[in-house]
């Protein structure tokens, strides 16, 4: 940490930090990028967070393709519902039909 920030400059920025809580924070953050950088002199964290977006745009991705999927499923299922209930309203209509007696035309007696 101290070969790359150098000990001097991470004493002066914590001590500009008042609040505990953001001076903790500061000091891992520094110790995990010091860290990535000894592990990865040319990428260091840039090349993690690179890493890390394009497996959170893949993930996107493949959602998207879940949400065309259900929609496609529930439109089909509404499709169906929709040919079901007609096919019973017709038969209704057809059955209904057949009850009633035909008007203008005279019935044996």
């Amino acid at each position: 940490m101290h070969k790359l920030f150098g000990m001097a400059n991470v004493i002066k920025l914590i001590r500009t930090l008042k609040d505990p809580s953001k001076k903790d924070i500061a000091m891992r953050t520094i110790v995990v990028e010091s860290d990535m950088r000894a592990k990865d002199p040319d990428g260091g964290c840039y090349r993690i967070i690179q890493e890390l977006q394009h497996q959170i745009e893949c993930k996107e991705a493949e959602l998207d393709k879940i949400y065309y999927t259900i929609a496609n499923c529930r439109a089909q299922t509404a499709h169906r519902l929709q040919m079901q209930t007609q096919k019973i309203d017709d038969g209704d209509h057809c059955q209904m039909m057949n009850k009633l007696p035909l008007i203008g035309f005279e019935t044996e007696k």
